[in-house]
């Protein structure tokens, strides 16, 4: 007797690996931006307080960079994209975050009030009555995980209103719910080691203790006393153009400009300003080093 067996396949699509989620959520920060009327990563960076070289790495289409909750709760606040579009990228951090793959199919999660209506499955995709439908299990997470960001942005109203109102032009609506920027992070010498400055206690005493203009670029090398850190930061460059900072042998950090005009690299440990260098390779033309000043300025 044969025994048939329900497509059991068919009621769970294949869901990506984390690699995957990473080059979706960069895809997505992208098209968030183009539909918002595509502004200059500068123009966001501004309204957002995320630095545009941060920017840059967080829609790198190689996804290395994944943009961390907070960050994704202040794009989309400014970038005014639907509720379904913030659950769907949270999802696709939670699934970076555990590695697991457990992320949303690349299919836009359906939205009852959404403009375009995706496409209508064929009828032999329907499910039937007691069945759950395609991906629900990951709909409920994804949804859970929403009632937490909506809580946070309520949050972020809270801090913003005693705070004050911004001093810039609103462009987004509702501006006083965007949340709060988290809190900084620190750390000191060692553990400052590849650590992105931007967002940490060092980016807020750094001053530039060393200098040099070349090629167009201005190169910098930029310290804080309180972390006991260095970095480099390049003005003026170019997609290709890298920016490079060394720290007592082997250490060193260096990042590839992917768009824009500045790019900064991460730290490496150094006692004093002098413990450090910082380069600019300017792509087919030449390198220019930082050259020493008699005091650091901010």
């Amino acid at each position: 007797m044969t025994h048939n067996r329900p497509p059991q396949a068919a009621d769970e699509p294949d869901q990506p690996t984390a690699a995957a989620a990473r080059a979706e959520l960069a895809r997505t920060l992208r098209r968030w931006r183009q539909e918002a009327g595509n502004p200059t990563q500068v123009t966001v960076s501004r309204r957002t307080a995320i630095a545009q070289t941060t920017l840059s790495r967080y829609e790198n289409p190689d996804g290395r960079y994944p943009a961390p909750e907070a960050a994704l709760h202040s794009l989309a606040a400014y970038y005014a994209v639907a509720d379904g579009a913030l659950v769907r990228a949270l999802g696709l951090r939670a699934a970076i975050d555990g590695g697991t793959g457990d992320a949303p199919p690349p299919e836009p999660v359906p939205e009852p009030a959404a403009a375009t209506a995706p496409e209508a499955p064929a009828p032999s995709a329907e499910p039937t009555a007691g069945q759950e439908p395609r991906g629900g299990r990951w709909r409920r997470a994804a949804w859970a995980a929403g009632g937490a960001a909506v809580a946070a942005a309520a949050a972020g109203a809270l801090l913003y209103a005693l705070a004050g109102p911004d001093t810039g032009a609103t462009v987004a609506p509702a501006p006083q719910a965007m949340p709060a920027p988290t809190a900084a992070a620190s750390c000191d010498g060692a553990s400052c080691l590849h650590v992105d400055p931007v967002g940490t206690v060092c980016d807020r005493d750094a001053a530039t203790a060393a200098a040099d203009r070349d090629f167009g670029v201005l190169i910098e090398l930029r310290y804080s006393p309180s972390c006991h850190a260095a970095w480099a930061k390049m003005s003026g460059g170019s997609p290709g153009d890298r920016v490079q900072v060394f720290g007592t042998p082997p250490e060193q950090e260096e990042y590839r400009q992917q768009s824009g005009h500045d790019a900064h690299s991460k730290m490496v440990r150094a006692a004093r300003p002098a413990d450090a260098r910082a380069c600019a390779v300017v792509d087919n033309r030449g390198t220019v080093c930082a050259a020493r000043r008699e005091a650091p300025t901010g």
